[in-house]
């Protein structure tokens, strides 16, 4: 389709000054700066652009030809701008599929198998079988446990309060991990509890 002469396009700009007809100007506009667009897209992605990233870039471009007041060249200026908006919008979609082939593991990571439900149900029977025999341990070992080993607390904290010094402390946190890990083998050995 042919475009439109200058002395046209110098009218339609001074009917678009003169009563604020900016829907007219964009339909005569629309075509010249989706081609622009198209190819800012193009050149930056190498290859064929989304019409939905296109409208975007045409959009975004119309907006500064309205802000412009009295372009040397009303069509020139829109399609220059389109370009420029179609090329920002694809370094944006370039940035977001690097991030995304860049952060694959993490995704990667968020899928899971038979084999990973598999574990996460023996965990689960393991923790159950370590809260039992919890009940088999001494006070002192159960409390040692509970806050060096659960709450993930200083052994030497637990020492100082209990009044006791650091090396007894991990005697005792060590017997109750030992007598903790016996208990749990000889639940499992015995079959106790089940995978759900």
């Amino acid at each position: 389709m042919a475009e439109k002469g200058t002395d046209e396009l110098e009218a339609l700009v001074a009917e678009w000054h003169a009563h604020g007809d900016s829907e007219k100007l964009f339909r005569e506009l629309r075509g010249p700066m989706r081609r622009s667009a198209r190819r800012g897209l193009r050149f930056i992605l190498g290859e064929t652009p989304d019409e939905h990233d296109v409208d975007e870039a045409v959009l975004k471009a119309f907006r500064e030809v309205l802000r412009k007041e009295n372009p040397r060249s009303l069509v020139g200026y829109a399609c220059t701008v389109a370009k420029r908006r179609g090329m920002d919008i694809a370094r944006s979609i370039y940035r977001k599929r690097n991030h995304l082939r860049e952060n694959a593991w993490k995704i990667n990571q968020l899928r899971w198998s038979l084999e990973d439900e598999e574990a996460a149900a023996q965990d689960e029977l393991l923790y159950r079988q370590a809260e039992d025999c919890l009940a088999e341990l001494t006070p002192e070992q159960r409390e040692v446990i509970e806050l060096t080993v659960r709450q993930q607390k200083s052994l030497s904290e637990w020492a100082m309060r209990r009044g006791v010094s650091y090396e007894a402390a991990r005697r005792m946190r060590e017997r109750g991990v030992n007598s903790l890990r016996r208990c749990v083998e000889r639940k499992s050995a015995d079959g106790d509890g089940e995978v759900l």
